[in-house]
């Protein structure tokens, strides 16, 4: 297990593109979401990644689930 909470999004980073290590702060997201009713949802998965950038910033992060 890499996290104390089980499988999830992690980050990682590179300065040559082949030794990777976990970012400072590694955690992206759970694999659960959580509704505003309070129900609680295990995502089996998260594919395609895209980065959606504002003014050279990341702004958001969209993922399939």
């Amino acid at each position: 297990m890499i996290t104390e909470d089980g499988i999830a999004l992690l980050l990682f980073e590179s300065e040559s593109g082949v030794v990777w290590k976990f970012s400072l702060i590694s955690l992206v997201h759970k694999f659960s979401m959580t509704f505003n009713d309070g129900e609680n949802i295990y995502i089996d998965r998260l594919e395609m990644p895209k980065v959606c950038l504002e003014n050279g910033k990341v702004a958001a992060l969209v993922l399939a689930a």
